[in-house]
């Protein structure tokens, strides 16, 4: 239904809007085609829930696709209805608000069932929907698609490091291994097993089914290591047992308390809350403890696979931290740069420069609003300082020639 009160300049500004949206739709969908992870998982034979879950997106990330060909589309549409530059009359105006706002795009078109229509109803029913509800849609479908990207990324974020220390360990034994020990054989089969389940479904890998395979490998590591330097191996891994396990927790309260920083101060931070270090490494060190006490085999195995466990989960707080440190860092340092050239541009008597002034506000305050767009403040910065670098760059060539 077309409300009153629409102008020709109304009309225009949401005409406006939605080319801008088009176009925007069409740049997001191109990224989306050469995404890292899109691309290999196109790549891949998937299987399992990641299987099943690549098979909605897809159909989803088609309906994108279809999305923006039918808002192209009306937007020519409505382009024609408009004309260039002309003044419209009150009727024309009308019609042209009428296709803007109204349910002016044929969303669908399916045959009604004999059994489901009247002897005069339609043979035919329609679905329309209006441009802003088409752009609706095609966000919630894209939100769809981001967020599988994003739990893929983030599954495989953890499994390509566990995967490999896994990875060197077989390396590892294999080149001890002088008798070919079934124990390390079992242990590379199972590695193998997992390397595969990783590539094909990474949403249906878990924690535990590492943990089997950091089992086997510690096995295999009992087998083919001397009694000596077992037993010295051992020792080490119990004395430094509960320092790692206060290492683990400290990194990851500075994770999550970084990931709170940046979620507030940085504009689209999306990475995920820091997950917990693994629950059971104190629990499971106290279970090991009981066994060594009786010198159980079975106990030196799973300490040496605890010691695996503990020393993933402390990489991996490192790696959260970090990497929610890294943004609210890079702030600080453009915040450091721009200070550091608007002393330089006052030092070359620059300060009263109305378009540098302009471009340092412009930064200043990209700076210094939270949430902080970091990449439109990382443009400002840097041409503030190619502008301030090229004005002395010009002073001194003055300088010189005086």
């Amino acid at each position: 239904m077309t409300q009153p009160g629409y102008t020709i300049e109304f009309c225009d500004a949401e005409l406006m809007r939605l080319s801008s949206a088009a176009e925007a739709i069409a740049l997001t969908l191109v990224e989306l085609d050469s995404d890292a992870t899109w691309k290999l998982l196109a790549s891949g034979v998937l299987r399992g829930r990641t299987s099943q879950a690549w098979t909605d997106i897809q159909a989803v990330a088609g309906e994108l696709w279809a999305g923006h060909h039918l808002l192209t589309d009306f937007i020519a549409r409505a382009r024609t209805a408009r004309g260039s530059g002309r003044r419209l009359g009150r009727d024309e105006t009308l019609d042209l608000s009428r296709l803007l706002f109204g349910s002016s795009i044929e969303l669908s078109s399916s045959k009604v069932a004999l059994t489901e229509r009247t002897l005069l109803g339609p043979q035919t029913q329609t679905a329309h929907v209006s441009p802003s509800a088409l752009l609706a849609r095609l966000e919630s479908a894209f939100e769809r698609v981001r967020n599988f990207l994003a739990e893929v990324a983030g599954a495989w974020q953890w499994q390509m490091p566990r995967l490999g220390v896994c990875e060197e360990e077989v390396r590892h034994l294999r080149a001890k291994d002088s008798g070919a020990s079934p124990a390390v054989a079992r242990a590379a089969f199972a590695f193998g097993a997992l390397v595969d389940k990783v590539g094909a479904d990474p949403l249906g890998t878990a924690f535990s089914d590492f943990d089997v395979v950091e089992e086997l490998l510690a096995q295999a590591r009992m087998v083919v290591s001397s009694a000596a330097e077992l037993a010295a191996r051992l020792a080490e891994i119990r004395s430094q047992a509960t320092g790692l396990l206060d290492r683990i927790r400290a990194v990851h309260r500075e994770a999550v308390s970084a990931h709170e920083v940046a979620t507030t101060k940085i504009a689209g931070f999306s990475r995920s809350v820091p997950t917990a270090p693994d629950r059971g490494l104190a629990d499971e060190l106290a279970a090991v403890g009981s066994e060594l006490q009786i010198r159980s085999t079975a106990g030196g195995a799973r300490l040496l696979a605890w010691q695996s466990r503990a020393q993933f989960a402390y990489d991996q707080a490192v790696a959260d931290r970090d990497a929610a440190i890294a943004p609210v860092r890079e702030r600080a340092e453009l915040r450091g740069r721009l200070d550091a050239y608007k002393a330089k541009a006052h030092r070359f008597g620059l300060a009263e420069s109305a378009q540098l002034a302009r471009m340092a506000g412009r930064a200043q305050n990209l700076l210094y609003i939270a949430p902080c767009d970091l990449d439109a403040a990382r443009s400002a910065v840097a041409a503030y300082v190619a502008a301030v670098t090229s004005a002395t760059a010009s002073a001194d060539a003055v300088g010189g020639g005086q």
